[in-house]
């Protein structure tokens, strides 16, 4: 791959490299907001899937089984915020 046909854009910022630690702090809280609703995204296509392939009684029990998971490895309140944000997703559809 040729660098300089890269269009400068494409290229990382020398100030920041490639380190999210030396992003502002709005740009940081931004990327966390948009990996959140992305989670939530992906969580929702996910138990859709198995819905349709399994069936959703099915479906539902392995989204229990996930929560409780998730609960133990992130605790209870940012279980309680993906599921507002899958809520809010999927009411957008």
């Amino acid at each position: 791959m040729n660098i300089e046909k890269l269009p400068i854009q494409s290229l990382p910022d020398t100030k920041t490299g490639n380190n999210l630690a030396n992003l502002p702090l709005t740009k940081r809280l931004e990327i966390q907001e948009t990996l959140r609703q992305t989670e939530a995204r992906y969580w929702i296509k996910r138990f859709r899937k198995k819905a349709k392939e399994e069936g959703k009684a099915e479906a539902w029990a392995w989204w229990q089984r996930t929560l409780s998971d998730l609960v133990k490895k992130r605790g209870q309140p940012a279980v309680e915020d993906l599921q507002k944000r899958m809520n809010d997703e999927g009411s957008k559809n």
